[in-house]
């Protein structure tokens, strides 16, 4: 494989503290038994959402990769039973590194150079053994972005993929499995919480969906890509409960999780206490050739709308359009990735929305709204902020 260089190697992934969780002479940790590694939905989803991974998957051990990870595992608050043994008690807990959704976008950029943009959507999931009811989840996301002088061949991909299982792959520095340590030594499980959060429903308006078709965005992987996102940010910046999103499905229903050791659950999806229903409004582009003759400024902008509700109350505490907004410098002529770029506008107003729940960002206000709207949403935000001060 040829690079001419690598751009960036990046964990979509924040800490959500500093240091590992501590516990008292009074908190015992909790046992968590690892249930393996799966793929979420059924089995005719394989080709279509992450067919480098499933073919990983029948040539590597994943489970047994993870496992030896598991061992460096330093979370005084959990302790990872890789036996299953006795799951008979009322409280048993299990835990599975759950692969959603694999993603690859290829564009050339000049004549003689490809970009590659490789990102894998992931999550722990969290679920009583006996019931097979999701208690919490907790996405991983990752994404490698490198450059080729040729159009890239499947080869080329898969060496990539399963590089981000195997760590042995030069060029991709960071592997799923180090990440996934990395999130659990951070996290304090526990079999239940006082409130849940999900991401119920991700809808996209038609002027939406004719950008995304012009750029090859197949319309239900943009919807989890969305979701996912969302909720990673939430659980990154807010350390709240959040149960995973489910295509198609309305409140409270079954995710399909087959596991590499051929094992099928349907993990029950309980109702959540609040839900975010996001809509995806438009896309646009807009280009400054007056500042440089060598130079374009190109900006991006993402419309979408932000509802949060209490379902079964009926209760709104949020319900408002929102403006993502970035900006890149390119060679004149030079083509962006617009699919990239639209996605990396909306992680950001994401990453921006879940930050101002704690705190408000007046450069993010000017940004993402009309000044006019600036007291309402200050009082949603605090409603929000509130909501999820009961969801920790």
């Amino acid at each position: 494989m040829k690079y001419i260089k690598l751009f960036v190697a990046v964990l979509l992934l924040s800490s959500c503290a500093s240091q590992g969780i501590k516990t008292t002479k009074y908190q015992a940790p909790q046992n968590v038994y690892f249930a393996g590694v799966s793929f979420t939905g059924d089995f005719k989803d394989n080709k279509l959402n992450y067919p480098y991974s499933y073919d990983i998957s029948k040539n590597k051990p994943l489970d047994t990769m993870f496992v030896k990870k598991l061992k460096t595992l330093n979370n005084p608050s959990l302790n990872i039973l890789t036996s299953l043994g006795n799951t008979e008690s009322a409280d048993a807990l299990a835990m599975s590194l759950a692969i959603d959704l694999e993603t690859t976008s290829v564009s050339q950029i000049s004549s003689t150079q490809y970009k590659l943009v490789a990102d894998l959507y992931t999550q722990i999931l969290v679920f009583d053994f006996n019931e097979k009811k999701v208690i919490n989840s907790y996405p991983i996301n990752l994404q490698y972005i490198t450059l080729f002088d040729h159009k890239p061949a499947q080869r080329e991909i898969s060496a990539i993929f399963e590089g981000f299982y195997t760590g042995e792959n030069p060029e991709v520095k960071t592997n799923l499995f180090d990440l996934a340590i990395e999130k659990m030594n951070n996290i304090q499980i526990k079999p239940k919480y006082g409130n849940r959060l999900k991401v119920n429903r991700v809808e996209i308006s038609p002027e939406a969906k004719k950008i995304l078709s012009s750029l090859g965005q197949q319309e239900d992987n943009f919807k989890t890509i969305i979701a996912q996102s969302f909720s990673r940010y939430l659980v990154d910046n807010q350390q709240v409960a959040m149960l995973p999103y489910t295509k198609g499905q309305t409140i409270g229903s079954k995710m399909a999780a087959r596991f590499v050791n051929g094992d099928i659950y349907n993990l029950e999806i309980p109702s959540a206490d609040y839900v975010f229903n996001i809509d995806v409004l438009n896309f646009k582009t807009l280009t400054d050739n007056a500042q440089s003759k060598t130079t374009q400024t190109q900006g991006f902008f993402a419309y979408t709308n932000i509802e949060m509700l209490q379902p079964d109350l009926n209760k709104k505490y949020m319900d408002s359009k929102f403006r993502g907004t970035e900006h890149v410098i390119l060679l004149k002529g030079q083509q962006p990735a617009l699919r990239l770029s639209y996605l990396e506008t909306l992680m950001n107003l994401f990453d921006g929305f879940s930050q101002n729940i704690s705190e408000v960002n007046d450069e993010w206000y000017e940004k993402t709204f009309h000044p006019a709207t600036f007291d309402k949403m200050e009082k949603e935000f605090e409603q929000v902020h509130e909501i999820v001060n009961r969801c920790k």
